[in-house]
């Protein structure tokens, strides 16, 4: 049996409406700011336009997003308490799923959800651990193995002197529901706040085909595509990461969101436990 779409009923999620945001200026046409979007319709918003040539447009649903994140400060300082600072999101579909995932994956089967974090290491700090070509010390336990290649220059993105990225990264997944080894292509944009101080980091990931367990389980990973934002904040950095994920693991719903939550969480804390030894 397939797994199904998220009911949001299904979890005690808290709904976010973005903060209205003053109207941008007219060299700025057709902005993310004009739109008022909430929390679920940003981050669709922001992993379909990644790469949009128009980086002032960018700019202004960087500055809403980290509104937002501060509107939930208290929720994100709290690290002892992951549920108030978990959201379930719209499915990632049609425009906004711009990227090449295989073929057979229907966007109705996704489980998605997102979570926050505010890490009390900068967003310079960050960069050390984005350039790890191993992961695993920045990532959940769960990840037997996490190796990222760069597929252009991670020197210059990290320094600031260009701001695209590519990489690939092969991730050994090994848990109590599956066992299976899965690439995924992942992009990267920096991204200036418009007529503020600030940069976001904004990240996005994907997979092209699917995955399967070497029998007897024969379990699957259908989707895996994912977002990750991170923007600084002086000498803190607010986080949220995303997934839109299926399987044909027969489980509830609630349990398999939960637990790609808690691995969310689990790499939250295992990358400021890296930095602060680092």
């Amino acid at each position: 049996m397939r797994t199904t779409g998220l009911l949001l009923s299904a979890l005690v999620l808290p709904t976010l409406l973005l903060p209205a945001c003053a109207e941008p200026p007219a060299e700025v046409p057709d902005t993310v700011g004009e739109l008022n979007l909430d929390l679920g319709e940003l981050s669709l918003w922001l992993f379909a336009h990644l790469n949009d040539d128009n980086i002032d447009q960018l700019g202004v649903g960087a500055r809403d997003m980290r509104a937002l994140l501060q509107d939930h400060s208290a929720a994100l300082d709290d690290h002892t308490d992951r549920e108030p600072r978990t959201w379930g999101l719209p499915i990632l579909d049609g425009d906004n799923l711009n990227v090449n995932v295989w073929a057979g994956a229907d966007p109705d089967l996704q489980l998605p959800v997102g979570v926050g974090f505010r890490s009390q290491h900068s967003l310079d700090d960050h960069g050390l651990a984005l350039q790890l070509t191993d992961q695993t010390p920045v990532e959940t336990a769960s990840s037997a193995s996490y190796d990222r290649e760069f597929l252009s220059d991670v020197g210059c993105f990290v320094d600031g002197s260009c701001d695209s990225l590519t990489a690939r990264e092969t991730i050994h997944r090994v848990n109590s529901l599956l066992d299976l080894v899965y690439v995924q292509e992942k992009e990267y944009r920096r991204v200036p706040l418009y007529e503020e101080e600030g940069v976001m980091i904004l990240g996005r990931s994907w997979t092209t085909q699917q995955y399967r367990e070497e029998a007897p389980n024969q379990d699957t990973i259908d989707q895996w595509t994912g977002m990750s934002i991170n923007i600084s904040e002086g000498d803190s950095t607010l986080r949220f990461n995303t997934l839109w994920g299926s399987s044909n693991l027969a489980l509830q719903d609630s349990f398999l969101i939960s637990q790609v939550a808690d691995g969310m969480e689990e790499g939250y804390l295992a990358t400021e436990a890296w930095l602060a030894a680092n």
